[in-house]
């Protein structure tokens, strides 16, 4: 006899490759992005640049070590070659990896309910399919599932109480693989880890320190190594931004990383400084207040940690991946504590409508993902579509840009984009031209 909740957990696991692949297989069609397919695929396939070492340094040019990400570029190259329907898969094999991980790290210290809720509003925020559709997205989605990882690890590692300083050495290796995916990876680790024991786990700052020694000595020579190389190699301080966003620059970014993680239409804003001073009052509070639950509290800090180092990087959809994991956390927390001191309480009809009140916010979070998601595809694909009509119909190498863009007048984004947005489509489709053909010398005219 199958118990109740090994079925109910199985339906939990299985809602994430249902939700994307049922609701929006347009992920599958969309073609290599811009910059995968200028950093990577190009190389890869015209320059001879599909090898290890290359993959390994390729991030060095702009000030940054990923050869992680750049590593699971290659290997998707090797078994797929241009096929951007298996990279996509790839990442979502990823994707599922580090939302299964989560579910149990969440399972194991918050209980089944706060997991479940958690993990299935973070697998229909918009940062999901967003992240999905671009390849680049991947080293967010590598350093969030090693730091998940990581806390799985030392999670278990100080519950059994058993081979710790075996556990302490994978937490420590999770931790190497996430900052070699995203430099960020080290910011997490080192205040995600001691966060976790003492905010969930409720040990004294005296016990961990204690306890963990070995792992937080790892973690501070790690955090050093990490300096000392940047130094040497002579990185900048800004990592890959042009420059440190201090002063009002970070709270217009900060801003702006909020509301994109929440359904706020994008001509209405509330203010940057009424958007940061909100959302640092509100973590604050979650964090330092005793009485709140410890899934509130953990998710807070986690939240912040992971926007916390944007200043040193551009600011993108796929970034917000990992954070909206946090924040559904976050809200569930709150969410499942009202519903245990004030709903419970009153009987199974109003804990019916809590269920019901679920439901609706889960499907429109779906549908708010699915139209978000399948707006942008939507570009992508039509720009495919061109240059799959500029090969069909000329011969090439040389494809005149007026006789391919007519046959697309009805396109109205094609009216709005601006000179350097138009030039960077028709680079766009000239390196998807030489996918398509093979043929590096294409060009259009």
């Amino acid at each position: 006899m199958i118990k109740r909740s090994t079925v109910f957990t199985f339906i939990v696991l299985i809602f994430y490759p249902l939700f994307i692949v049922g609701t929006i297989p347009e992920i599958f069609r969309t073609p290599f992005d811009t910059e995968t397919i200028s950093r990577f695929i190009i190389p890869f396939h015209f320059q001879e640049n599909a090898n290890i070492p290359w993959a390994v340094m390729e991030s060095t040019k702009w000030d940054i070590f990923r050869p992680v990400y750049s590593l699971s570029v290659l290997f998707d190259y090797v078994l797929w070659g241009t096929n951007a329907r298996m990279y996509h898969v790839t990442d979502l094999i990823l994707s599922w990896t580090c939302y299964i991980l989560a579910f149990f790290l969440l399972k194991r210290q918050f209980g089944f309910l706060t997991a479940a809720i958690a993990v299935c509003l973070w697998a229909v925020h918009p940062a999901q399919p967003m992240s999905l559709l671009n390849i680049y997205g991947r080293n967010d989605r590598l350093v969030t599932l090693f730091t998940v990882a990581a806390l799985s690890t030392y999670d278990i590692s100080i519950s059994k109480n058993v081979r710790r300083k075996s556990l302490f050495t994978l937490t420590l290796l999770f931790t190497v693989l996430a900052v070699l995916s995203k430099d960020t990876g080290i910011f997490y680790s080192l205040l995600l880890l001691p966060a976790w024991s003492f905010l969930v786990r409720k040990d004294s700052i005296r016990k961990i320190i204690t306890s963990d020694h070995f792992l937080w000595l790892g973690l501070f020579l790690l955090a050093v190594l990490f300096v000392v190389l940047r130094h040497l190699a002579g990185f900048s301080a800004s990592i890959d931004s042009e420059g440190i966003n201090l002063g009002f620059r970070y709270f217009q970014g900060l801003s702006r990383l909020i509301l994109m993680s929440l359904p706020i239409p994008s001509g209405w804003s509330p203010g940057t400084t009424a958007v940061c001073m909100v959302s640092a009052v509100a973590t604050g509070a979650t964090v330092f207040c005793r009485k709140c639950p410890k899934a509130m509290r953990f998710g807070a800090l986690a939240f912040s940690v992971f926007i916390f180092p944007f200043p040193f990087f551009w600011i993108q959809e796929s970034f917000l991946w990992g954070c909206s994991l946090w924040m559904s956390l976050w809200a569930t927390g709150c969410a499942v504590f009202l519903y245990g001191k004030y709903i419970k309480p009153r009987g199974k009809k109003a804990s019916l409508v809590s269920l019901m009140l679920l439901a609706v916010i889960l499907s429109l979070s779906s549908l708010w993902s699915i139209r978000i998601t399948r707006h942008i595809s939507a570009l992508f694909i039509r720009i495919s579509d061109i240059a799959k009509y500029a090969v069909s119909t000329e011969e090439g190498p040389v494809y005149p840009q007026e006789n391919i863009f007519s046959q697309f007048s009805d396109w109205r984004e094609l009216d709005t984009f601006s000179d350097e947005e138009q030039c960077k489509i028709n680079k766009y489709v000239i390196e998807l031209i030489q996918l398509e053909t093979g043929n590096p010398e294409s060009v259009i005219e």
